[in-house]
Order: C-alpha cells, then sequence, then structure tokens
C-alpha cells in the first residue's frame, strides 16, 4: 500500500501533455496576434465538459474571442489535467489533439482529446484524534465516504470540516490532516484523518481598541461571548458580525493572545483584542432613478428622486435619527424616525417612523392622501435570520378609486409578526443561496370603526450557478387577504397588485389581474389572493459588464371579497394560471445594476399590442 500526504500542492504531481502530430500551423510568428475562435474537448465521459471549459484561459465566449499563445495552451493543458485528478482520474492523460490556424482571419482551432481512464473509489475513511467522543459526529461532518469517487476538492472540504467542528467546541487552534492509501492499481483509496485540537481557547480578560465616541457599551453588548466562557469559531463570527450590523463601525477586528504569565495549571486561557473603527455617523444621500410604469405616463413623469439624511450615534449609544423625502409623479412621501438599537436592555431594536405620503396611481385609477404611524420590534436570532414584530396605524383620505364599493377611508390599526432568511452569496447580485419572508398582519385593533382584515405573505427565492458563470434563479410568491368582523371588503390599498418589472413582466405596472371598467377604460382593482412564480430566469454574461436574461413568469390574481378561507383558497385554480416570457439586457456597474427587459404573455398573439410589455429598472428582478 503506497501513501501520499494529502495538501494544496498535490497537482505539482502534473506530467507535461504530449502535443500531438495533428497540428495545421502553416507560418506562424508569435508576435502576431491570433483568436481562439473554437477550443473542444473530445473523450469526456463521467465530467461534464460545459463545467471544464471555464476554467480554461482559451475558451471563446459569444463576443470574447481569447488571444492564443502556447504559454496559455499549456496552462490550459495544466489546468485540464489538474481538473481529472482532483475527480479521482489519477490516470487520465491529456492530449493536444489538433490546433488549426486559419491564417485568412487569424484565427485558431483547438481540440484536446482526453482519456479518462478509471475512476478511483473510496474504499475506506478512518478519524483520529486526541479528544474524546468525536469519532461518531465528526463521520457524520465529513463528505467523502466509501463507496464515493477520490475527490481532492471533497478531502480538502472535509479538513475545513473537522478543524469548523472543533473550533466550534473552543479548540481554535486545531489542525487536521488526511492521507490517502492506493492499493497496486490506484483504483481504491482508503482515507486516514488525523487531527491535532490544541488546547481549549478560554477567555480570561476582554479589551476594546479604538471605540473613539462610541461607548464600550455599544460593543460590549454585541459579543456573543464573556469572561470565563469558551471561546469558539461560532461566537467569534456571529460577534464580528453583529457589530458591522450595528452600522457604526467600518473596520471589525477580533483577535486572542496568549497572557503574560503563562499559568503553570492551565496554559489555555487567552486575552480577547477587539479593535473597532467607526464610520461617519452623520450621512447625507441623494438619489434619482427612473422606473417604468407603462402608457398610461409620459416618459419624464416616470423620473423619480429621493433625499435622506441621518445621524446614527446620539449619546454615544447607536441611536440613529433620520429624515427622508422622496417624490415623483405617482407618490411622494415624508419620513421621519428614530432607531433605538436594545431597548430596555434587551437585544432588540425598535424601529419607530411617522410618514406623510400622497399617492396618486393612474394605472390603477387610484389616488389618496395618509398619514401612517408604524413600529417594528427586530430580533436577529441568527446570523442569516432575523424576526420582527410590527405595529401599525394608518389613515386614509381616497378621492379616487377604480372600486368605489371598497372606499370606506376607515382608520387601519394593526399588529403583525414576520421573519426573514437569507443565504445568498451577495445581496445586490447572487449567484447561490436562498432567501426566504413571512409577514402576517391582523388589522382591526380598533374594533369595527376600523378596517378589519387578515393578511398574509410569503416570498421564497432560489439562486444556483450554471454553466460556468450563469446563474438559474427562481421566485415563489403567495398573497392572502381576508376581511372579517363588520369589514366586508379589503380596502383597495391592502389589496395585492402585480404586473411589472419583478413578476409577470408581459404586463406594465399592476395592471395584471382582473379589470374593471372606468369611465370607459379597463382598470385593474387588484385582489385579495394571489399566486405568482418566477418560474425561472436565467443570467448570463454576454461581454464584460454586459449580460443577457432569459425568464419565465407565471401568476394568478383573484378578488374574491370573502370570509372564507376555503372559497379565497378555491379561486387560484393552476387552470387559470397565466404564462409570461421574454429575455433582456444587464449592464453591471460598479454601483448599481441597469435592466432593461421585455416580456409578452405567452397566451396573446404578438400581432396585440396589449401583449408585450417592456421595462427599464435598477437592480436584480428578485
Amino acid at each position: 500500500m503506497r501513501h501520499y500526504i494529502l495538501s494544496l500542492a498535490v497537482f505539482s504531481l502534473f506530467t507535461a501533455p504530449l502535443f500531438s502530430q495533428n497540428e495545421q500551423a502553416g507560418r506562424w510568428n508569435d508576435r502576431e496576434v491570433w483568436k481562439v475562435s473554437r477550443l473542444k474537448i473530445k473523450g469526456t465521459k463521467k465530467l461534464n465538459k460545459r463545467n471544464i471549459l471555464p476554467a480554461l484561459r482559451l475558451t471563446p465566449s459569444l463576443f470574447d474571442q481569447k488571444k492564443y499563445s502556447r504559454r496559455t495552451l499549456q496552462k490550459d493543458s495544466t489546468t485540464l489535467y489538474q481538473i481529472y485528478r482532483s475527480h479521482g482520474f489519477l490516470r487520465a492523460t491529456i492530449t493536444i489533439d489538433t490546433i488549426v490556424h486559419d491564417s485568412s482571419d487569424r484565427r485558431v482551432r483547438i481540440v484536446f482529446l482526453v482519456d479518462e481512464g478509471p475512476q478511483t473509489e473510496i474504499d475506506s475513511v478512518d478519524i483520529s484524534g486526541n479528544i474524546e467522543d468525536y469519532e461518531s459526529p465528526l463521520k457524520k461532518e465529513l463528505q467523502a465516504n466509501p463507496g464515493k469517487a477520490l475527490s481532492f476538492s471533497i478531502i480538502n472540504s472535509d479538513i475545513q470540516r473537522i478543524e469548523t467542528w472543533l473550533g466550534n467546541r473552543g479548540y481554535l487552534e486545531s489542525s487536521a490532516d488526511c492521507k490517502i492509501g492506493l492499493n497496486n492499481d490506484s483504483l481504491e483509496s482508503s482515507l486516514s484523518y488525523t487531527f491535532k485540537s490544541g488546547p481549549r481557547i478560554r477567555i480570561d480578560s476582554i479589551y476594546i481598541s479604538h471605540p473613539e465616541s462610541v461607548k464600550p457599551l455599544v460593543v460590549e453588548r454585541e459579543l456573543k461571548f464573556d469572561r470565563e466562557d469558551t471561546l469558539t469559531r461560532k461566537s467569534i463570527r456571529r460577534s464580528v458580525n453583529d457589530l458591522y450590523s450595528t452600522g457604526l463601525f467600518s473596520f471589525v477586528t477580533l483577535n486572542y493572545d496568549s497572557l503574560a504569565d503563562i499559568s503553570p495549571v492551565d496554559s489555555s486561557l487567552r486575552i480577547v483584542n477587539i479593535d473597532v473603527r467607526k464610520r461617519h455617523f452623520f450621512t447625507a444621500e441623494f438619489g434619482l432613478g427612473y422606473y417604468t410604469l407603462g402608457s398610461s405616463y409620459k416618459f419624464w413623469q416616470q423620473f423619480r428622486g429621493s433625499v435622506e439624511s441621518s445621524y446614527s450615534n446620539f449619546l454615544g449609544l447607536g441611536i440613529k435619527g433620520l429624515l427622508r423625502g422622496k417624490a415623483s409623479f405617482i407618490n411622494q412621501e415624508i419620513e421621519g424616525g428614530l432607531v433605538i438599537p436594545w431597548i430596555f436592555g434587551l437585544p432588540v431594536d425598535w424601529d419607530g417612523r411617522v410618514l406623510w405620503g400622497h399617492d396618486n396611481e393612474k394605472p390603477i385609477n387610484f389616488a389618496r392622501t395618509r398619514v401612517e404611524l408604524k413600529q417594528r420590534f427586530e430580533y436577529r436570532p441568527a446570523i442569516n435570520s432575523e424576526t420582527h414584530i410590527i405595529h401599525r396605524w394608518e389613515k386614509s383620505n381616497t378621492y379616487e378609486s377604480a372600486d368605489p364599493d371598497s372606499v370606506e377611508d376607515k382608520t387601519t390599526h394593526s399588529i403583525g409578526w414576520g421573519f426573514s432568511y437569507d443565504s445568498r452569496s451577495d445581496i445586490i447580485d447572487p449567484e447561490k443561496g436562498v432567501f426566504t419572508t413571512m409577514d402576517i398582519e391582523i388589522a382591526g385593533l380598533g374594533g369595527a370603526r376600523g378596517n378589519q382584515f387578515i393578511k398574509g405573505e410569503t416570498v421564497s427565492r432560489g439562486y444556483m450557478p450554471v454553466l460556468g458563470s450563469s446563474v438559474l434563479s427562481s421566485a415563489l410568491r403567495f398573497g392572502l387577504a381576508l376581511p372579517y368582523g363588520a369589514s366586508e371588503i379589503v380596502p383597495s390599498q391592502e389589496r395585492f397588485y402585480l404586473g411589472g418589472p419583478n413578476v409577470m413582466r408581459g404586463f406594465e405596472e399592476k395592471q395584471f389581474g382582473e379589470l374593471d371598467s372606468v369611465d370607459g377604460k379597463l382598470v385593474p382593482i387588484g385582489g385579495t389572493a394571489y399566486f405568482a412564480m418566477n418560474v425561472a430566469e436565467l443570467r448570463y454574461p454576454i461581454y464584460r459588464i454586459l449580460g443577457g436574461t432569459l425568464f419565465l413568469d407565471a401568476g394568478i390574481l383573484k378578488n374574491v371579497q370573502s370570509t372564507s378561507l376555503d372559497q379565497t383558497l378555491s379561486s387560484l385554480s393552476f387552470n387559470d394560471l397565466s404564462f409570461n416570457a421574454g429575455a433582456g439586457l444587464r449592464v453591471k456597474t460598479p454601483l448599481v445594476i441597469i435592466r432593461f427587459e421585455v416580456g409578452h404573455q405567452l397566451d396573446k398573439s404578438l400581432d396585440d399590442k396589449s401583449s408585450y410589455a417592456w421595462h427599464l429598472s435598477v437592480g436584480n428582478a428578485f
């Protein structure tokens, strides 16, 4: 049995591939610029070529043909060989089968020939270490199991999993390694993981550096550990994340040092040093945007602007005050607010707002003024999750509506609860992960004198990388609103509306759903129940900052106005689903993503002008 030590340098075992004799070069001058018009791989059986090609430097794209050089070709040969070795094809051979130079337009076509050979499988997996009660829980953490193909990337991941498992139990100075044993024909392998735990780190004292105008209490209350506690990876990661989440700091570091005089009895005691640097507490922001709202508005009427000023450290306790205004031809708002972290000494943030607004939405024939008071209590139980309670009071004065029977202008006094979970790799342009929200609101705290309804909505989004640097995304949306008590309807401003740049993109803003005739014009009246899907959206690169999108949306929206849950749910028949499809372009600038898309209603003819809609907006659809 032969043994090899796994390390990051395992790929140095590379043996340069042999060039075949099938090369049509004609005249060749290294100083001339040649481009690769095509790169092909033959012989792949178990690995997907679509996952391999993006890793090669010479792989051309639709609008970007790479500059050819023998040096880069050699590097791609090495990369291809390393990919196969990392997946357990230890006997794989790579040759450059064909290189064709077309001197008429200085283009090169390259063909790699792969002989994968047999794939090595894992025969056995063992773990050994220097602490008790580790074997059973650690084996559950491992991805490498008997019967699976040998994969160096999985082994490296397992080493990190072992060190993370130990670190989450206080063994922050642990190290792990793996030995790979191969039989004589290299078709089976045994894996032997070993680790050294080091001491279990405990906290002797905590020092905070550079708090400046922020009181030390602001830092201390965000820490997920205290003196004499065991320090773990999880508590460090959560503490640093929560310190950044306050919005008060531009820089946070945490490290631990040994005591000056190490105790002969206990050498695991450490001093924890936390270094924080403040951000600018006063901010002023200005914004200008454009939002496509359809033919009801002229081009210049679809611009919008906003201004906001805030100060985030009153009394040195991280208390934030803000004043915001925004205006467009559709709505105008003035809002003031106060955010108090750790209200009553609890890990709960309180956010109170007062708002005056004016809405005049021509697409749904709705206009009103409103005054709103809202307070929100927010708690973050984990890094990726958040839950909240919302108390809202709103008074409307509606003077135009597509559904006059729904206008009662009662006060809406409600209490609500919601949560969110976010594991996206990036908030602006995610490539993987999920994002889920759910909100439930019960209005009627003022009794029969106010609006009485129950409203719930949930949205789930998912993202995954495909075809190299492309991203496949999808979203599921569901909403339901029921009147109860003395109320027989859900008022217009509380209903659901679909259509626009985010879902059901074959329709203009809020134009999807049931229609009613107002002054000889068909106007959407919204709905009390909906089910909608961004069934699939493919986001793919084209050239540099330019990308494209292909999408399929589906949805149904019903205005039932019933107190019966069964009757409302039964109205959402999947036979009534409408489908939209379309395509678009994205420009990814350093600040924002600018998106232009055209959606088409699949159940209508392209000859019908109302069968499609175009959208210009900032950010992804979801």
